[in-house]
C-alpha cells in the first residue's frame, strides 16, 4: 500500500511539474523518464543500473525533445492567419490560395494568398 502512495505521489508530481510545458519540454521530459527506466533496466542486467539509468534518461530525453519540438513545429505551421482589407486578423487555416473568405467581424470579403 505504501509503495502504490508514492507511485501516485510520483505520478502527480510530474503531471504538475509539466502542466505550463511546451511540446518539446513535455516530449523532453516523457523521454527522459522512459529511457531512464528502460536503460536502469538494461543497466541492471550488466551490474551498472545507475549508468544505464543516467545514459538511458539523457538518450531519452534528447529524442523526446526532438519528437516534441517536431510536433510544435508541425502545429505552428498548419496555423495561418491573413489580414481582411479592414484589417482584422482572420484565420485562414485549411482554405486553399484563391478561396474567398468573409471576415466574421465586419463581413468583408478577400481572397487568400
Amino acid at each position: 500500500m505504501k509503495k502504490n502512495t508514492w507511485v501516485m505521489l510520483g505520478l502527480v508530481s510530474i503531471a504538475l511539474a509539466t502542466s505550463g510545458c511546451t511540446q518539446t519540454e513535455e516530449g523532453a521530459t516523457g523521454g527522459a523518464l522512459a529511457g531512464g527506466a528502460v536503460g536502469a533496466i538494461i543497466g541492471h542486467q550488466s551490474g551498472n543500473t545507475g549508468a544505464g539509468a543516467a545514459i538511458g534518461a539523457v538518450g531519452g530525453g534528447v529524442i523526446g525533445g526532438l519528437i516534441g519540438n517536431s510536433e510544435e513545429r508541425k502545429n505552428e505551421s498548419a496555423h495561418r492567419v491573413q489580414q481582411c482589407p479592414q484589417g482584422h486578423d482572420v484565420d485562414v487555416t485549411g482554405y486553399a490560395s484563391g478561396s474567398q473568405v468573409r471576415c466574421p467581424i465586419d463581413n468583408s470579403t478577400f481572397t487568400v494568398q
